[in-house]
């Protein structure tokens, strides 16, 4: 009875490792749209408003849309500056304070970047 109660058991776990072994083969890999998403494929956006502040400590440029909403963008590097058609620095920016501005941008979680910033004459 020990010996058929041991086979028993034994054929049970068996059983169930297979069991477990074919369920884990079979699980779904992950979507292919988490697998190739970057910053990168996020299509820019477009503001037009005025430049109502620079922080230049933090880096930021802040726009006030046509209705009337600021919005914060955080400049890096790779932001491209032009005012008046000619390329600029960011340091430049403080004196186009209550200028006209289009600005194209990435909305991140951690707030938007700036990809370019004109500023019109």
């Amino acid at each position: 009875m020990k010996k058929l109660t041991l086979l028993l058991v034994v054929a049970f776990i068996m059983l169930a490792g297979i069991q477990i072994a074919s369920a884990q083969t079979t699980a779904s890999p992950q979507p292919e749209t988490a697998k190739r998403f970057t910053w990168k494929s996020v299509k820019p956006e477009q503001l037009q408003g005025t430049i109502s502040m620079i922080v230049t400590d933090q880096k930021m440029v802040v726009v006030t849309a046509d209705g009337g909403v600021p919005y914060d963008f955080t400049v890096t590097g790779k932001t491209r500056i032009e005012i008046g058609g000619t390329r600029s620095t960011f340091n430049d920016l403080a004196a186009q304070v209550q200028k006209q501005v289009t600005v194209t941008f990435i909305a991140r979680p951690h707030g938007d970047v700036a990809q370019s910033i004109a500023v019109s004459d």
